[in-house]
């Protein structure tokens, strides 16, 4: 009777923690049902806000692309070039254009020129051969390399970032790319004003795309304290393109194309891989005294390609011409900003260099050599005088600098001394240059570089 007892009072203590067992199994189970079900529907309302922030953004974006494109045809509609050259066909000063003409021919000139005085025209003719093998002639359609001209456009990209408040002249380097030596102590303004002390070291170049470019350079660029605050390096303008890449979303190519090549209408200028694919491209040429057509150039792709931001776009005197004028009319940047941009107070061998080019008072001066292209422009600050070369025949002893300077005299001089010959070492009055822009003082790097 005990024992039955016992093992009744057993079974139902065994039964009762069986039951307690459950219960607490089943709320267990109960309470990770309810956390996971908690958990699916947060997945839930985050994929949805996610979707929603991702729907939201489109749409901004898409907007913004509207209210560009809307801005651009508005903009395209009521920009016109100071100068129509599809219609401007005779000279406006018919001595100067000869005396131009026969300035070129006695130096055994070969490339294209234009020439302006007060907004009119003196001269839009070309020289020689695009091809001196096939027997082709240049014309005034022929396209040639920007070389080291093509600064001035990243110059400006990087200013469009600053007017959008995407990037200030002051914003450090290493908000960008910390991996760069000193990258700390490094402005945006450095790099345009050329003040970083950066250096680009020689390295194999394989790569084609923008962004593996860009991966080859940047372990090979080094720092080195400048001696007199200032020294001309290519790769700053290199990592400026590579900045306006992270900064604007886009690729470099797409940004200058889309802010500055499409608005003004550059017909005849675009990015190299556009260029290769043409037949008809112009040809370069090492120069001798005797001989423009001495050795022709063979450009590699990735020799194209390793210039970005610095010397790979191609264009024409006219479409140059445009560009430099449509910049100071305040058709790419605002007026105030281009004379932040172009303005630095520094002085070497008597000129400044600021965001592609070389001022003085009263004029600036872009220049470049890329394998055998030679591209000079000589203007007056307001842009309504000058002289432009583009050259396909580059004799380092003799660059086509001194000659534009010697004509620039004569382009701007008053109209009583315009027909009287000029000693280039002699200023003939304050607004002209006195041949003191000289950048040889300078071992060239990059698409400076004279490559045999």
């Amino acid at each position: 009777m005990t024992r039955r007892y016992r093992n009744n009072s057993q079974q139902k203590k065994s039964s009762f923690k069986a039951i307690l067992f459950n219960k607490w199994t089943l709320l267990g189970l109960l309470f990770v049902l309810v956390i996971s079900l908690a958990l699916y529907a947060a997945r839930l309302t985050n994929k949805n806000i996610d979707e929603q922030r991702q729907a939201v953004l489109a749409a901004k974006k898409n907007q913004e692309k509207k209210d560009k494109d809307a801005a651009f045809k508005i903009y395209e509609k009521n920009m016109k070039p100071r100068l129509d050259f599809s219609k401007l066909k005779k000279s406006d000063y018919p001595e100067l254009k000869k005396e131009i003409l026969k300035s070129l021919k006695e130096e055994n000139y070969s490339g294209s020129v234009i020439a302006i005085k007060d907004d009119k025209l003196i001269v839009n003719s070309s020289i020689g051969y695009s091809d001196k093998e096939a027997d082709k002639k240049l014309t005034d359609k022929s396209e040639y390399m920007l070389a080291s001209i093509q600064k001035s456009f990243t110059a400006a990209a990087i200013m469009r970032l600053v007017e959008d408040n995407k990037l200030t002249l002051y914003t450090p380097l290493s908000q960008f790319f910390p991996q760069i030596p000193n990258s700390d102590y490094i402005t945006i303004r450095n790099l345009l004003d050329m003040t970083s002390g950066l250096f680009l070291a020689d390295y194999e170049k394989n790569a084609i795309e923008e962004e593996e470019v860009l991966n080859e350079i940047l372990p090979n660029i080094y720092y080195q304290p400048l001696y007199n605050g200032w020294e001309y390096s290519t790769v700053n303008y290199t990592i400026l393109a590579g900045i306006i890449r992270k900064v604007s979303g886009h690729s470099y190519q797409d940004f200058i194309t889309d802010e500055i090549i499409k608005p003004l209408r550059l017909k005849n200028t675009g990015f190299y891989d556009k260029l290769l694919k043409k037949e008809d491209r112009t040809k370069s040429y090492k120069s001798t005294l005797e001989d423009p057509y001495s050795m022709p150039y063979t450009i590699s792709e990735t020799k194209y390609a390793s210039e970005i931001g610095t010397g790979n776009i191609y264009t024409t005197p006219s479409d140059l011409l445009t560009y430099f004028q449509a910049l100071i009319d305040g058709h790419i940047l605002r007026k105030n900003n281009l004379e932040s941009l172009m303005t630095h107070d520094l002085m070497y061998f008597n000129y400044t260099y600021a965001s592609g080019v070389y001022n003085r008072d009263g004029y600036f001066l872009a220049h470049g050599v890329f394998m055998g292209f030679e591209p000079t422009a000589l203007l007056t600050n307001d842009g309504s005088s000058g002289i432009i070369f583009m050259g396909n025949s580059y004799n380092i002893e003799h660059m086509n600098k001194d000659l534009i300077t010697e004509l620039f005299k004569k382009i701007t001089a008053p109209e009583e001394e315009a027909n009287t010959p000029v000693d280039p070492n002699q200023q003939v009055n304050n607004n002209v240059p006195d041949g003191q822009f000289n950048d040889n003082n300078y071992q060239a790097t990059g698409d400076e570089q004279v490559y045999y």
